[in-house]
């Protein structure tokens, strides 16, 4: 799971470097290593969340009716996540 934290930071860390918002999301599938989309924002309105979920309720769904996960906040790595989050606010 934290590979995965860390993968969704590296999403976002591209996505500020072409301009967008800090934030980054990744999907991963049932196996819990495969990342089946990543995804960072796009525009004020299009968070990466909102992508990722909708490509992934059309086709991952459809291909894979098994669980899958839309990678969150845990304990485990929430200061790791926070710190990313806050450098962020920090520039605004």
């Amino acid at each position: 799971m934290v590979r995965h934290f860390r993968h969704a930071g590296v999403v976002a860390q591209r996505v500020m470097l072409m301009g967008h918002h800090l934030f980054g999301a990744i999907l991963a599938g049932p196996d819990q290593e495969t990342v089946l989309i990543e995804q960072g924002n796009v525009d004020s309105v299009n968070h990466s969340e909102n992508p990722t979920m909708s490509v992934s309720s059309q086709s991952v769904f459809d291909q894979c009716l098994k669980r899958v996960d839309l990678v969150g906040p845990v304990a485990v790595v929430e200061e790791e996540v926070l710190q990313v989050q806050r450098g962020f606010w920090v520039r605004v």
